[in-house]
């Protein structure tokens, strides 16, 4: 892997990361029309731990006040997620590899991006859940249970999260707050599940040079994102997001 391929492979985890339009199904496409790849599941990690980072930043505020009930809730939501990923591994692992399922999947987060759209543009006297604490636990487990879709590649993980929450009748801001919140959970879990299958062993012999330019263009690109996505829940632009979406998984089935 060149230079400018991890560069490359950082910025698109970075910005795709938070986005939501599904960072697997981005650099899915990256490979398939530069004829590069991330290289090794090390790398891989390796970014993953930049943009983990940046959230945690970007986060802070909300981390260093977090209550223990708002622990209890992120508890909840990511539970689902723990017990399914173990036994749809090998699943996944087939259709991570597969354009039609890519592409269908990436139709499923055009469709959350509309659906989202939708409920942010009507309007809706019913008063709406402004405090993370004042979530319920069913509310957390009707996230989580949703959450667990976006283990499929293409399939917007902050998509799939901020449509639950939204459609839980969770004001805007709080359901940014509590997406990737629970994110950091998630993307933890992941890091400690790749190490576990291999990840590990071969991060002695990683060039490091290169990696850490990408992992620090996908923190940047990370933070950028981040703030990206809290003005399109202010300003209503999922709709901008699910034409994207459709056409990239559109242009899959067409081209690839």
């Amino acid at each position: 892997m060149t230079f400018w391929q991890a560069i490359l492979l950082g910025l698109v985890q970075g910005l795709t990361e938070f986005l939501p339009v599904s960072s697997s199904g981005h650099l899915f496409l990256l490979e398939k029309f530069f004829q590069t790849s991330s290289g090794s599941l090390s790398f891989e990690i390796t970014l993953h731990l930049a943009t983990l980072l940046a959230t945690i930043i970007f986060f802070w505020p909300s981390i260093k006040n977090i209550s223990k009930k708002t622990i209890l809730l992120i508890a909840v939501a990511t539970s689902p997620l723990v017990l399914v990923v173990f036994f749809i591994n090998d699943f996944l692992t087939e259709v991570s590899q597969s354009v039609s399922w890519i592409a269908f999947f990436l139709s499923i987060s055009a469709l959350l991006n509309f659906f989202s759209f939708l409920i942010l543009n009507k309007k809706d006297d019913k008063p709406k859940v402004t405090q993370l604490e004042n979530i319920s636990f069913l509310t957390s487990l009707k996230i989580g249970l949703l959450q667990v879709l976006a283990v499929f590649p293409g399939v917007s993980r902050s998509g799939m999260t901020l449509f639950a929450s939204l459609s839980n009748k969770i004001q805007a801001e709080t359901a940014f707050k509590f997406s990737f919140l629970l994110s950091i959970p998630t993307i933890l879990g992941a890091l400690v599940f790749d190490l576990i299958n291999g990840g590990a062993t071969n991060l002695q012999t990683i060039n490091w040079p290169i990696t850490v330019s990408a992992m620090l263009v996908a923190f940047c690109s990370g933070l950028f994102s981040l703030k990206l996505l809290k003005g399109v829940l202010n300003r209503n632009r999922f709709l901008f997001f699910a034409g994207y979406c459709l056409f990239l998984s559109v242009g899959l089935l067409l081209f690839i």
